[in-house]
């Protein structure tokens, strides 16, 4: 799915500039960029999402310049498909919709056939969700969610458990809230200065000469600019706090590269006539975007490399070493995999019955759990939310903590994972 990224940005970039520079640019500063790169190299569905958006930007270029509604109706094939990697690509569908009414003949969908086209495409990409009520029914080892039932299934699908046990109200994002997002994405990606090649030459769009060669990209242009803000500002108000949500900002900072350079080109081929001369700005362009892409890389690859990422191992060793001899252990999220893994692969603790269970049901699971063998000793592992005032302060800052792997989420508090062994003490 990252490498899929850089593909689809050059491929975007390159269909709306016709230039090959800026689209090697905009896909080098994806795919170099510290947080995609990071999550390309573990197992995550992060990096699926902005390339699901990253297609259907390019499936509305399409729609924009030919007006062919099976362009539109593979977009709502993708649209199905990219739920089944993470349902944060909801953000995206009123963008997508809006696409559809502001850059092609929209009128020709709205009849009875292409709507249920549009529909059958959706249901077609959603179809993968079949595979767990099915996997569901074979009592895999490996299960986390039970699925056998209709509502299950929807409020799988729907991401159901997920908003019930959100701690973040819906709210506009006020500016450290922003500029916190900004820094984990962004500013964790790149060498400093590039932000400075990214955005200094909008100034060339103050040139008259320069408006009447971008005319005929202009409204998916000033589209796409609002797409970007509109998209983020939803992101913004409606997810949590997990910097994992912001990665299309990286997207959409990647097709901005790669017109800044589409920008230089323009400049250099309108004023300079020498047919030698005139590409010597560009090719200088070029080697100073690559070589400040280079400076970024050390950092880069300190955010990319997951060498050091042991928190969880560390942590599942941790609990086995504590949970007396066969413990039932009620384990929530990636405590429950983490320690499955171990024990199955592993085959550590295989004394231990480990049963998964969701946060909001702990509490009667282990009351079910006494009540089936009150001798039994119920051992509580999870993802914890810390509400209390004194425990933010001293694990998360001012916003509640949700304990994850230090390389995707980092409050200034140390390695997450040996909190939540604090608090599984105490539990």
């Amino acid at each position: 799915m990252g490498a899929l990224g850089t593909v689809v940005v050059y491929t975007l970039v390159l269909m709306l500039f016709d230039r090959l520079l800026p689209a090697i640019v905009a896909a080098a500063t994806l795919g170099l960029a510290g947080v995609w790169w990071g999550n390309a190299a573990v197992a995550t569905p992060y990096n699926a999402v902005p390339v699901a958006i990253g297609c259907l930007l390019v499936i509305l270029l399409i729609w924009n310049r030919n007006g062919n509604a099976r362009a539109v109706y593979a977009g709502f094939l993708i649209l199905g498909v990219a739920f089944g990697y993470h349902p944060t690509i909801m953000f995206f569908i009123p963008v997508f919709i809006a696409g559809i009414f502001v850059l092609g003949p929209w009128r020709s969908l709205i009849k009875l056939k292409p709507i249920l086209i549009s529909v059958l495409m959706v249901s077609i990409g959603l179809s993968t969700y079949l595979y767990l009520p099915i996997r569901s029914a074979d009592e895999p080892e490996v299960m986390y969610q039970k699925v056998d039932s209709v509502s299950k299934l929807y409020r799988y699908v729907t991401a159901g458990d997920a908003r019930d046990s959100a701690h973040k109200e819906p709210s506009l994002p006020g500016i450290s809230e922003i500029s916190d997002r900004m820094r984990e994405v962004v500013r964790n990606s790149y060498f400093p200065s590039y932000s400075v090649l990214i955005f200094a030459p909008a100034i060339v769009l103050l040139y008259p000469a320069v408006w009447p060669v971008l005319r005929k990209r202009r409204r998916y242009l000033i589209f796409l600019a609002g797409a970007a803000l509109v998209h983020m500002m939803i992101v913004f108000i409606l997810s949590n706090v997990y910097a994992q949500y912001y990665m299309p900002l990286l997207l959409y900072l990647s097709i901005w590269a790669g017109f800044s350079v589409y920008l230089i080109i323009v400049m250099s081929e309108s004023y300079i006539s020498n047919e030698k001369l005139k590409y010597l700005p560009v090719a200088i362009t070029g080697a100073v975007y690559f070589i400040v892409l280079a400076l970024g890389l050390p950092q880069t690859w300190e955010f990319a490399n997951h060498n050091h990422d042991t928190g969880m191992g560390d942590y599942v060793e941790y609990v086995f070493e504590k949970t007396p001899e066969n413990s039932v252990v009620l384990a929530n999220w990636e405590s429950y995999t983490g320690m499955l893994y171990a024990q199955i692969i592993e085959g550590l603790r295989p004394d231990l019955t480990i049963f998964p269970v969701q946060v909001e049901e702990i509490d009667t699971a282990v009351s079910d759990a006494e009540l089936r063998d009150p001798s039994a000793n119920i051992m509580v592992s999870r993802s914890f939310y810390i509400e209390n005032e004194s425990e933010i302060r001293e694990f998360g800052r001012d916003h509640p903590l949700s304990l994850k792997g230090r390389t995707y989420q980092d409050f200034d508090h140390g390695k997450p994972y040996p909190v939540a062994a604090q608090l599984f003490d105490a539990r």
